[in-house]
C-alpha cells in the first residue's frame, strides 16, 4: 500500500498530483502537535523537497513546462468567460465552445479548464465563485484553527481527514476529468469527522417527530429523482446498438435513432450518428434534418455547422450553407474543418471552377470536403494541411492549387491563408 500510495503520483508522471499530496503532507505537518519552529522547518524542508520532486518527475517522464502554460490559457478563458457573464456564467458545459471560439490560432483544444475553481467561475459566475471560495476556504479555515473547541478529541481523525481533504482539494485545482466535480463536492463531508460526535439528544417530542418525517420525506424524495436518470438506460442502449452496427437494415438504423432522438431529447449524439450515416449512403434530406437537429441541441458547437454546411454545400443550397459558415466561424474561428468548406463554397460559383470536366470538379470536391485537416502557422501565414482520406486516392487536377490561391482567403487575424495538398498534387 505504501509504495503504491507514493509510487503512483511518481509513476503517473502528474504534477498536480504531487502538489496536491504535498499540500496535504504540509496540512499534517501543520496539525502536528509541535512547537512553531519545527512547524517551519518542516514545511520548509518540504517545499523544497516538494519543487525537486516536481523537477525529477518533469525531467524524468521527457515532460516539459509547455501543459502550465497550456493551463494559464484555460485559465485566461475562465476568466474571459466570467468578465462577458459574472452574473450567471455561460452555463454548465459552455466552457468548451467558448474556449474553441476565444483561444489563440494553434492553442490546444480542451472540453474543462483542468480546474474546479475556474470551471466554477466561468460556467456558474458569481454564484459558482461564491461556492468555490466556500469549498476552498471552508477545509482551510478548519486547518488554522477555526472552530477548534468543536473538533475532535481524538487528533488521529483530525489529521487524517483534514490532511486528506486537502490534499484531494489542492488535486482539483490543476487536475479535472469527468470524475473529479461529483468527488470534490462528495469529499467535502470528509469535513465532518474534524468535528466531535454531537451529544446525545433527549428523546425527541412530537414536534421533533413531524421534522425528522420531513427530513427523511426531502431524502427520499431526492434519492428517488436521483433514480429518474436510470430511465435513459433503454434509450442508450439502442443507441449503442446503432453505434457498434448491430442494426442490420439502414431504414433500421436510422428509424431507431430517431425513436432515440426524441427519448433523449438533449443528447447530440443520435442525431450527429443518424447524419453520418445518412451521409455514408447518400441521403441527403436525412442528413440535412438532422444536421438541422444537431445544430438546434449544439448552436455552440462550430463542429454541429461545419456538419451542416456540408451537406448544404452537397446540395447546392449555397445561401444557407454561408450562413452556417458563418455560425461556425464565429464559435471556432480556427477551426481547421472550417477552411476548406469555405474554400469550397467560394471555388464552385468561379468560371474556372466550372470550365472544369466533370471528374475534375467532382475530385477537387473530395479532396477539400473530405480530407483530413490541420494546421500550421509559419512565417508566411497559416497553412491549411489536407491529407487524402481515399484508401487509395487520385491525382488531383493540376489546376486546383492555382484555383485556391487565386481566391485570397485570409485567416480571422489577418494573415495569408495557404493550403497544402495532398502529396503529388501541387
Amino acid at each position: 500500500g505504501g509504495v503504491l500510495f507514493l509510487g503512483a503520483p511518481l509513476w503517473s508522471g502528474s504534477r498536480g498530483a504531487l502538489l496536491g499530496f504535498g499540500g496535504g503532507l504540509a496540512v499534517f505537518i501543520w496539525l502536528c502537535p509541535l512547537r512553531l519552529r519545527w512547524h517551519l522547518g518542516l514545511l520548509s524542508g518540504g517545499a523544497i523537497l516538494a519543487l525537486a520532486l516536481v523537477l525529477a518527475v518533469t525531467l524524468a517522464t521527457d515532460r516539459d513546462l509547455l501543459s502550465a502554460s497550456v493551463r494559464l490559457q484555460y485559465y485566461r478563458t475562465s476568466v474571459q468567460i466570467f468578465s462577458r457573464y459574472p452574473v450567471t456564467g455561460a452555463g454548465l458545459g459552455e466552457f468548451f465552445p467558448w474556449h474553441m471560439r476565444l483561444k489563440p490560432p494553434l492553442a490546444e483544444e480542451a472540453r474543462d479548464p483542468h480546474s474546479m475553481f475556474f470551471a466554477l467561475l466561468g460556467q456558474c459566475g458569481i454564484p459558482g465563485l461564491l461556492v468555490a471560495i466556500l469549498r476552498l476556504g471552508f477545509p482551510l479555515a478548519l486547518v488554522l484553527g477555526f472552530w477548534r473547541q468543536q473538533q475532535h478529541r481524538d487528533r488521529r481523525y483530525v489529521l487524517a481527514a483534514g490532511s486528506g481533504w486537502c490534499a484531494w482539494l489542492l488535486h482539483s485545482q490543476f487536475q479535472f476529468n469527468d470524475t473529479i466535480p461529483g468527488t470534490v463536492f462528495l469529499a467535502s463531508f470528509v469535513g465532518l469527522w474534524l468535528f466531535a460526535p454531537a451529544p446525545e439528544r433527549p428523546p425527541a417530542v412530537a414536534t421533533g417527530r413531524r421534522t425528522a418525517v420531513l427530513w427523511r420525506g426531502s431524502g427520499i424524495l431526492a434519492g428517488l429523482l436521483a433514480v429518474l436518470v436510470l430511465l435513459r438506460v433503454p434509450a442508450e442502449h439502442d443507441l449503442q446498438l446503432v453505434a457498434a452496427q448491430k442494426v442490420s437494415s439502414l431504414s433500421g438504423a436510422l428509424a431507431c435513432l430517431r425513436s432515440v432522438e426524441e427519448r433523449l431529447p438533449h443528447s447530440p449524439t443520435p442525431c450527429r450518428l443518424r447524419s453520418e450515416i445518412a451521409l455514408a449512403n447518400g441521403d441527403l434530406a436525412e442528413a440535412a434534418a438532422s444536421c438541422r437537429l444537431l445544430v438546434q441541441r449544439t448552436p455552440h458547437r462550430s463542429s454541429s455547422h461545419c456538419r451542416l454546411a456540408k451537406v448544404q454545400l452537397l446540395s447546392g443550397d449555397w445561401d444557407a450553407a454561408a450562413v452556417s459558415l458563418e455560425q461556425a466561424r464565429q464559435w471556432y474561428p480556427y477551426n481547421p474543418r472550417l477552411f476548406p468548406l469555405l474554400a469550397y463554397s467560394r471555388l464552385v460559383p468561379t468560371p474556372q471552377f466550372t470550365s472544369l470536366p466533370l471528374w475534375q470538379r467532382l475530385r477537387c470536391r473530395q479532396v477539400l470536403l473530405e480530407s483530413q485537416v490541420s494546421l500550421e502557422q509559419d512565417a508566411s501565414g497559416l497553412k491549411v494541411l489536407l491529407q487524402d482520406s481515399a484508401s487509395s486516392p487520385n491525382r488531383v487536377p493540376e489546376a486546383l492549387p492555382e484555383l485556391l490561391s487565386a481566391l485570397n482567403l485570409t485567416a480571422p487575424n489577418g494573415s495569408a491563408l495557404r493550403f497544402v495538398l495532398p502529396a503529388g498534387c501541387e
